[in-house]
């Protein structure tokens, strides 16, 4: 993470094979800009011992802290999959920040998740979790404020089998409850009563069929639901429900829904729901998406993801090799207009690649980061945009990034933990 103005970058990665070193340490960057740090911490191999780490430059001005350290760490399945470093939602009326570590669903609270991190506090062992049963010497993160690891607390009755993760995108509501995809283990609801120290989320409910979506959607007359999609295998959704989940001890299905979709995003009062599948984006209001309604309007193309900073969707696909955001804004008819903006200075390698990837929140300050593997590069790079009148102006990292993690733009002199990288999301957040 590097801390930029009042802008707070955070850049989350998936640690790929690493062998069999259980050490983790790999050296974090300086505290100031255009500082060098020689790699001679415990996770600097005998080959990477004595170089340096490209170090970030303004506008970058801070290195506040880490808050997983994985690089290092082999493939494990048992008794804890290895804590990735995944995904990250954000969840202002909860004032909560969620974070998928490999299975493992974390809740953080917003302010002091990033007070503790400026202040030095150290990352603990995955085992010293609260509630986390793991072997010695794992990897470390940040200590969560409330956790729950599915393959262990809804175990009952799952027969096994390989893989890290156990978790796919979690979603939530505005009653602190936690709606959880679990793979193989099924889908259930936890209770996240949002305090702080650490502890376990509790379990309110779980039902064993194979889930990879669940979306919370709170109606206009008050009932909530949960859209769940179980799958056929990893990539794939094959069937979907709607359940009623008023009282979330005993949800009970109640039919309808939208065709299945990969991705969601909503606005910050849940009332626009914004879906992504093959054939493009729909959007929805959240009366209409649980009752099988038909949208608000529909755009089709090939988009990566789909994104939202409280208002607006935002999504990317390319033109050629060059990466074109689409800015999906509300218009005065009660609809939603869709304008493009091409990126003519960045390429994208279409060989390694198709998809680029946009994030932004309702924390986000009216920035937008983008993730692409980048021909320049000869890696996945993250770029950050300022949106004015909602069009994107670059501000320049310098290809920190790429520089600084990808083993494909490693400069001479220079050592990444790229390969043991493969980049996910990076997001913004206004402290």
């Amino acid at each position: 993470m590097s801390f930029w103005g009042k802008k707070l970058i955070l850049l989350t990665f998936c640690a790929l094979f690493a062998g069999a070193a259980f050490g983790q340490d790999w050296p974090v960057p300086a505290p100031t800009p255009d500082t060098d740090v020689t790699c001679n911490t415990p996770g600097c191999s005998a080959s990477e011992k004595g170089k340096k780490l490209w170090p970030y430059s303004s506008p970058l001005t801070k290195f506040v802290g880490r808050y997983a350290d994985n690089t290092t760490q082999q493939w494990e399945f048992v008794p804890t999959g290895t804590a990735r470093t995944r995904q990250i939602y954000f969840s202002p009326r909860n004032n909560r920040i969620y974070m998928i570590l490999g299975g493992i669903v974390a809740a953080y609270d917003m302010d002091t998740f990033f007070t503790r991190l400026a202040g030095g506090e150290a990352m603990t062992p995955i085992n010293g979790l609260n509630g986390i049963k793991a072997g010695p010497g794992r990897e470390k993160v940040f200590q969560a404020d409330r956790i729950f690891y599915p393959f262990q607390g809804w175990s009952e009755g799952f027969s096994g089998g390989d893989g890290e993760r156990r978790t796919y995108r979690p979603d939530f509501d505005d009653r602190g409850n936690v709606y959880i995809p679990a793979d193989a283990i099924g889908w259930g609801i936890v209770k996240d009563d949002l305090g702080k120290g650490g502890g376990a989320m509790t379990s309110l409910y779980r039902e064993g069929i194979s889930t990879n979506r669940c979306m919370s959607v709170k109606t206009t007359d008050g009932n909530y639901y949960a859209y769940v999609l179980y799958y056929s295998d990893s990539t794939i959704s094959r069937t979907q429900k709607v359940v009623n989940v008023n009282d979330v001890t005993s949800p009970q299905s109640v039919g309808g829904g939208v065709p299945i979709f990969k991705d969601f995003a909503k606005n910050a009062d849940g009332s626009r729901i914004a879906v992504l599948d093959n054939d493009g984006i729909r959007v929805y209001t959240n009366d209409a998406i649980v009752r099988g309604g038909a949208p608000i309007v529909q755009f089709r193309a090939s988009f990566g993801n789909i994104a939202s900073d409280g208002t607006n969707f935002f999504a990317a696909t390319l033109a050629g090799t060059n990466p074109v955001i689409h800015v999906i804004a509300p218009d005065t008819a009660g609809s939603y207009t869709k304008t493009t903006h091409t990126l003519s200075n960045v390429g994208i390698d279409t060989g390694i690649t198709t998809a680029v990837s946009v994030f932004s929140n309702a924390d986000s300050g009216g920035y937008l980061t983008m993730v692409g593997f980048e021909t320049g590069f000869r890696g996945y790079n993250v770029r950050l945009y300022k949106m004015t009148n909602l069009v994107p102006t670059e501000v320049s990292l310098n290809g920190y990034v790429a520089r600084h993690y990808e083993r494909g733009s490693v400069q001479t002199g220079y050592v990444t933990p790229g390969k043991y990288i493969d980049f996910l999301e990076a997001n913004s957040v206004h402290v």
